[in-house]
């Protein structure tokens, strides 16, 4: 008998604990699309949701504590109403900092239409991945406004965000003033085309979003401009992130824009700018008052298109500091292929451990004139250290590795290599450029005599210039 009892009660309990199990309601978002969740009308939601294709109540969603999951089916207006909604019964649920909330998106593409994501305080939005999940809205009529509107205390991760063609503003992910560091955006693909008048992977409008691990990318075919990541007056912190933007009308291709105040930190990026129509292209360019930090960034620009091309502007009275960083500038055609360009009088550029390479040509003579230059200063102040630049100008183009084309030019170089297949310093001002301890390998030395101050330097043959660099 005991042996009958040691054989059955295991049998027992098993079946038992089957039963109770059968009698635990099913959550849609772990058992699939269960029926008794559909349509019910014993109970009355306040909200019902539109997941798997049916109406469900929130109660059949999965709200691990503080967790809603969505799915979507292969209809995404239905997908995006459904996270549109989902984000709605969040809001009612009031999250705060003891009260966060998870939206977690199934794979699948969410449309939005018209209408944008905004972002909740202590709301973190996550998809199944940027190959798995996509948001995607229409493009905007105004440039304050985006497929996703940042917040503070809030992240965005795991997912593709999207804005299509066909209004005056393509903008993917827009922050306004008043979102700090706090909103994180990572593991994120932002993808932006069109825009008549712009289109933008991330507009930073005075907000100051933590950004890591992004892939951007922004294409036009119209007049509008392409920009990658725009940041006015703002601090953000973009690290580990490539930035991709493309033209191929008669806009410009710029890949970080930075205006107003902005202080922003670029690290570990890839940046590149390409354009195949007659607008320019610009990897970095630097506005107003702001002081930008590159480091260890990869600045890559290419323009096939006739336009001018250029590595980093510097604008206004803005400080620019780029540190153990590469610039390269390519170009087939266009007038103008510069490494940087210092535009302004009261505008400075501190290059540190970095290198530039311009390399242009066109085919066929000018007009219009084709320069090619590493450095091109327009009056303002340029500190070269421990740097390399190398110009490399074919068909009827012209090589400068420094240009000084305005007033008061103050230019340093220190510690560095200047290489160009034509001339080394083009002075056309009154202040001389110092060079020390530096070596500069070109056929022409100095433009004109008695133009640059050279101090413990060399030529190409490392044998000693003469104080004025011949």
């Amino acid at each position: 008998m005991n042996k009958l009892r040691q054989y059955y009660l295991p049998l027992i309990i098993a079946l038992i604990g089957g039963l109770a199990i059968g009698m635990l309601p099913i959550s849609s978002g772990l058992a699939g699309n269960q029926p008794s969740c559909f349509n019910n009308t014993n109970s009355t939601p306040s909200v019902r949701l539109a997941v798997g294709g049916q109406q469900i109540n929130t109660a059949c969603l999965v709200t691990l504590n503080n967790t809603l999951i969505v799915s979507a089916t292969n209809i995404p207006a239905q997908n995006g109403t459904a996270l549109l909604n989902a984000m709605t019964t969040i809001i009612v649920a009031s999250p705060t900092s003891t009260n966060p909330w998870l939206l977690k998106l199934e794979p699948g593409t969410y449309d939005l239409g018209n209408v944008s994501l905004t972002m909740q305080a202590y709301v973190q939005v996550e998809g199944s991945g940027e190959g798995a999940t996509t948001i995607i809205g229409n493009g905007q009529t105004v440039s304050t406004t985006g497929v996703i509107v940042g917040a503070s205390n809030s992240e965005l991760r795991s997912l593709t965000v999207q804005s299509r063609s066909g209004n005056s503003f393509s903008t993917g992910i827009y922050n306004a003033s008043g979102v700090d560091s706090s909103f994180k955006v990572h593991n994120v693909t932002i993808l932006s085309s069109g825009g008549s008048t712009n289109g933008t992977g991330i507009y930073n409008n005075v907000g100051s979003p933590t950004l890591d691990n992004l892939t951007v990318v922004v294409s036009n075919t119209t007049a509008g401009n392409s920009y990658g990541i725009s940041n006015d007056s703002n601090s953000s912190q973009i690290q580990n992130t490539r930035v991709t933007t493309r033209n191929s009308g008669t806009g410009q291709a710029i890949a970080v824009y930075n205006f107003g105040s902005t202080t922003v930190l670029l690290k570990n990026a890839i940046v590149s700018a390409s354009t195949t129509g007659s607008g320019a292209s610009e990897g970095i360019w630097n506005d107003n008052t702001g002081t930008p930090l590159i480091q260890s960034t990869n600045v890559i620009v290419n323009n096939t298109g006739g336009g001018e091309a250029l590595g980093i502007l510097a604008l206004g009275s803005s400080i620019s500091q780029i540190e153990d960083s590469n610039i390269s500038v390519t170009t087939v055609g266009s007038g103008f292929t510069q490494g940087m360009l210092n535009n302004s009088t009261t505008a400075s550029i501190i290059l540190r451990r970095s290198t530039i390479y311009s390399n242009g040509t066109r085919p066929t003579p000018p007009p219009p004139q084709c320069n090619v230059v590493g450095v091109n200063d327009f009056g303002g102040s340029v500190n070269i250290y421990d740097s390399h630049i190398t110009v490399v100008a074919g068909g009827s183009c012209t090589a400068y590795g420094l240009a000084l084309q305005g007033t008061p030019n103050i230019i340093s170089v220190v510690n560095s290599y200047i290489k160009s297949t034509n001339t080394g310093i083009f002075n056309s001002q009154i202040n001389k450029p110092k060079i020390g301890s530096s070596q500069l390998d070109a056929p022409i030395m100095v433009a004109a005599a008695n133009t640059a101050v050279c101090i413990g330097s060399f030529r190409g043959d490392f044998t000693a210039t003469n104080a004025d660099c011949s």
